[in-house]
C-alpha cells in the first residue's frame, strides 16, 4: 500500500544516512559490506524483542569503550521513533522504541564522547540537499 512505501521510502533514506556515516570512519575498510549488510538486516528483520535490547545494552558498552559519544545512539533512536507506527512494517517487530530510548539514555547516562559531528555533516551533505 502507499503508506508502507512512503514508510520504506524513509527507512531507506534513514538507513542510507547511517551506512554513509558509518562508511566515512576509514577504520572501517573491509567491514564496509558487513556495516551495510547488518544495518539493512537490523532495520527490516524481526528478531526477539529480549535479543534487541540486549543488543542496545551492548551498543552503549562499545560506544563508551570506543570512546564515542552513547548519547550518539539515544539520538539514531530518537530519529528512528517516527518510523515505528501502528500498521507499519517498519520496526513494527523490535521493541517499543519510547522504552529503548529511556533505557539507552539511562545507559549512557552523563558518558560523552567524540561525535564526529563535522564529518558526518560534511559526509550526508548531499543527502539534505
Amino acid at each position: 500500500n502507499e503508506r508502507h512505501g512512503v514508510d520504506a521510502n524513509a527507512m531507506d533514506k534513514w538507513l542510507h544516512v547511517g551506512v554513509v556515516a558509518l562508511k566515512a570512519d576509514q577504520k572501517l575498510g573491509p567491514f564496509n559490506n558487513l556495516v551495510t549488510d547488518t544495518a539493512k538486516r537490523a532495520l527490516t528483520s524481526p528478531h526477539d524483542q529480549a535479543q534487541e535490547n540486549a543488543a542496545d545494552a551492548l551498543a552503549i558498552q562499545y560506544l563508551k569503550a570506543s570512546g564515542y559519544d552513547p548519547n550518539g545512539f539515544v539520538r539514531a533512536l530518537k530519529a528512528l521513533a517516527p518510523l515505528q507506527k501502528p500498521g507499519s512494517d517498519v520496526l513494527s517487530t523490535h521493541p517499543n522504541i519510547a522504552d529503548r530510548i529511556n533505557a539507552t539514555a539511562q545507559a549512557a547516562g552523563d558518558t560523552r564522547g567524540a561525535t564526529n559531528r563535522a564529518r558526518f555533516n560534511a559526509v550526508t551533505e548531499s543527502l539534505r540537499n
